[in-house]
Parts: C-alpha cells; sequence; structure tokens
C-alpha cells in the first residue's frame, strides 16, 4: 500500500493506492476496506481508486490491496488502518459530509416551506403547540392526536413533503410520546415514511424490546421497515446498539439512505440510523428497487389509539440530499 499512511486522518475523496509487480505480469488490483471490496478491480498501472469517506462511518478502518496475476495467483498487502473523521453539524451529527439541504421545517406552521397536511381518522386535526421543553428550537412543536377511539391501522394525520427523485437521503427530526401512550401489538406505532415512485416504500418504527413481540409496551426500540422486493416487507432492528425510549421523553432520530451501486443486484446500499447520536443500526447490504424516493410522510400510524386521546410531538424535520 502506497496511500494512505497508515495512521492518517482522512476526510472527504481520498486516493487508495497500492504498487504490484510479478515475475510475468500484474493482471489487477482490487482494494478492499475492513474486509469489502471497493469497486471494481483495477487493471492498469498504477493502482488506485477514489474512496469517498463521506459514506462511510466515522472512525477506525483498515485498507488493503489484493494482487492478482494471470494464472489466477494472489497477494495480500498489508493492512494500512486510518482514521475517518468527516465533519458534521452540531444539530444533526450524523448527516454525512457533503449532503445539500432540502428541507428543514421547524413546526411553526402546519402547511408551508414545501409541507402539506391532511388529517385522516382523528377527530382533531394536528397542531402547532406551545412548549418550553422542546430541545431544538422552543416553544413551537407539532403536535399530532389520537383521539380516542380512532386511528385503526391508520394515521391520524398525515404530513407530506415532495422529493425530487433523490437515491440518497438524510432525515432528522426530534419526537415524543405523550406520557399516557399505549402499545399496539405491532409495536409503539409507525413513525415517518419515504415512499419510491414505482411503488414500495421504508418507514421508521417503535418496536417492542422483544423480537417476537411476547414483552410489548415501552421502553421501545427505533428500526426500519422495507416494504420492496426481493424482501415484501423486512424488518431491521439495531444491530449496533439500542437507545431505549420511554413515553414523555424527548429524542433525537437521524436516519441516512444510499441506494445500492446496482438496484437490486449489487446488495451495498445502506440504511443506518441514530438515536440521540449513538449508531444504533448499520446496514451495508441493502437492496434498493429500481426507483428513487419521491416523497417523505410523518404519518404515524397505529393499530388502534385506544381509550383517551395521545399525542405525538415533533420538533423540527430536516431532508438532506445527494
Amino acid at each position: 500500500m502506497t496511500a494512505p499512511t497508515a495512521g492518517a486522518t482522512v476526510s472527504g475523496t481520498i486516493t487508495v493506492a497500492a504498487n504490484a509487480s510479478d515475475n510475468v505480469g500484474v493482471a489487477g488490483v482490487r482494494f478492499k476496506r475492513d474486509g469489502a471490496n471497493l469497486g471494481a478491480e483495477d487493471t492498469t498501472a498504477p493502482y488506485s481508486i477514489s474512496l469517498n469517506t463521506t459514506s462511510i462511518l466515522n472512525g477506525s478502518h483498515a485498507l488493503t490491496a489484493v494482487a492478482r496475476d494471470a494464472d489466477g495467483n494472489t497477494a495480500t498487502a498489508a493492512a494500512v488502518t486510518v482514521t475517518v473523521s468527516n465533519l458534521v453539524s452540531a444539530i444533526w451529527p450524523n448527516e454525512p459530509l457533503g449532503m445539500v439541504p432540502f428541507n428543514n421545517q421547524p413546526w411553526d406552521a402546519l402547511t408551508g416551506n414545501g409541507w402539506n397536511y391532511l388529517r385522516r381518522s382523528s377527530a382533531l386535526d394536528s397542531t402547532i403547540a406551545t412548549d418550553s421543553a422542546v430541545p431544538f428550537s422552543p416553544s413551537k412543536e407539532l403536535q399530532i392526536t389520537y383521539t380516542a377511539g380512532c386511528c385503526n391501522d391508520a394515521e391520524p394525520a398525515v404530513h407530506w413533503l415532495g422529493l425530487p427523485n433523490v437515491k440518497e437521503i438524510f432525515t432528522g427530526w426530534w419526537i415524543k410520546l405523550s406520557p399516557n401512550w399505549i402499545p399496539n401489538p405491532a409495536g409503539g406505532g409507525k413513525i415517518t415514511f419515504l415512499f419510491a415512485d414505482v411503488g414500495g416504500q421504508v418507514y421508521t418504527n417503535y418496536y417492542h424490546p422483544s423480537d417476537d413481540g411476547s414483552v410489548q409496551g415501552a421502553p421501545y426500540r427505533i428500526g426500519a421497515n422495507t416494504e420492496w422486493s426481493p424482501y415484501g416487507q423486512k424488518i431491521w432492528l439495531p444491530n449496533v446498539a439500542t437507545t431505549w425510549i420511554n413515553p414523555g421523553e424527548w429524542h433525537r432520530i437521524e436516519f441516512y439512505y444510499r441506494w445500492e451501486t446496482m438496484p437490486g443486484v449489487s446488495g451495498d446500499g445502506i440504511i443506518r440510523w441514530w438515536v440521540d447520536g449513538t449508531l444504533n443500526g448499520d446496514y451495508t447490504n441493502v437492496h434498493y428497487p429500481a426507483a428513487s424516493f419521491v416523497e417523505f410522510q410523518i404519518a404515524p400510524t397505529v393499530q388502534y389509539a385506544g381509550s383517551q386521546d395521545r399525542h405525538m410531538y415533533m420538533d423540527h424535520a430536516y431532508v438532506s440530499v445527494r
């Protein structure tokens, strides 16, 4: 390996390079990060690739190269370890570098700033409420009301934002459940949706503390559910750490999605999320449909609301794309 140097701190797009030689000839060199291939094999000297580090997690990563000759013999270079450190926003600390802000809704109004609103199954409209404990920009917040007996397998209201056919998106929001929240068989309720232009969606959800649902109710986990081929419906639960969520608490949620290189084939798409700044889920083997995201919705859905009015509160809804 000739670049980068071992122990280097890197950011943005870097060059990963290696020297290779053979008594007959080198057929190609393939670069790897943490054991996974980086792009296609380079068959022409000097051997190098460009690596956009903003698409991977900050922290320590191992880079190496595997050289191949025409007879199929291989040799692997000693790995070099580098530290990825990309600048991030203090407000949304895990937004990948280079994302372009698309929308920031502070929720001082139900509509406007690109957002639309429609009451669905609730007997009461969503409102802009006042709360001095709002974590980001006091004191306005979005209050979505689940009226008693409403919302059987439906959302009380929907708030939606059109998207320009994007294949890489970051979404962030602060959220709180009212203290009298109750669980449903499928969890604490769906939160946000991203819709693809050929059908299919991915939504975020409060999941029970047990995978099989045998333990229902708080504390909840944040996860995602993809509903497109080849999965049909697939739940993505925390696989790194779990930040537990109880009703009555504000929590910051950040989700990052990136289409795979070859939709439906390469299996290198990303779903990654953080709760209160802690990485909870990191999946880099996601299949995406041959499509793109065209709409972002806040449409919190439950199987039933119960016998009392309950509320979901949201502070800000931020979207960036690339």
